[in-house]
This record gives structure tokens, C-alpha cells and sequence, in this order.
């Protein structure tokens, strides 16, 4: 069941990243920043300049390219866990490759070993 849970769960964290990444945020609880796609973000049209945050546009293009790059960091590490647990074995395919143990005596070979002569032969 979790070889197809943790994929759903990965892609859902992927779809997470890109809205984080993509969507309209405020930066220092004054500037209104708009981000264009994956390119950045500019300060939205009548935001308040302010003498302690600087230039609005570079802050806002700052901030703007971290969050595409933790959204981008987040679905990265999605993937990688994701191709894992695609290609994990199945509990049927780990118990497969098993040897199975004999109690029984334990001096025997595996199966498709070939005998060996004991003893003197002259």
C-alpha cells in the first residue's frame, strides 16, 4: 500500500512547492511582492516605499528566488523519495530472496552445488 501512498504524497508536496513558489506574497509585512512564474518578483503596483527595507524591487526579487528555490529544493527531495519508494522491493520479492533455513541439518548444501568426493581415492 505505501508504493503507492508515499508517490500520491510526493506529488502533493511537488504541487505544494510550485504554488509556494508561484503565488503572490507580502515581504516585511508592508511590501506586496508579485512574483511573475519561475522568473522572480517585482513590488506590486502602490506599495508604501519604506527607508528600512531598501530597494522594493530587489527585496522583492530576492525573496521572490528563495521561495522558488526552497519549492524547488522540496519537490527535488519529493522525487528522490518518490523514485525510491517505487523501486522498493515488495515484502514478496525480500522473503523470494531468502535462502530458506532447514533445521533439520544444517551440514547440507544449497541446492545445485555440486558433490564433492571425501575420503582417500587412489
Amino acid at each position: 500500500m505505501w508504493r503507492r501512498v508515499v508517490p500520491a504524497l510526493a506529488i502533493a508536496v511537488m504541487v505544494m512547492g510550485f504554488v509556494y513558489a508561484t503565488v503572490p506574497f507580502t515581504f516585511a509585512g508592508e511590501v506586496r511582492c508579485q512574483q511573475h512564474g519561475l522568473s522572480g518578483a517585482t513590488a506590486a503596483e502602490g506599495t508604501p516605499a519604506g527607508t528600512i527595507i531598501g530597494d522594493m524591487n530587489l527585496r522583492c526579487a530576492e525573496a521572490g528566488n528563495s521561495r522558488i528555490t526552497l519549492g524547488a529544493t522540496a519537490a527535488g527531495l519529493a522525487l528522490v523519495v518518490a523514485w525510491a519508494a517505487a523501486f522498493a522491493p515488495t515484502r514478496a520479492e525480500v522473503n523470494a530472496r531468502r535462502p530458506v533455513e532447514d533445521s533439520d541439518d544444517d551440514d547440507r548444501a544449497p541446492a545445485g552445488t555440486p558433490p564433492v568426493a571425501t575420503g582417500a581415492s587412489h
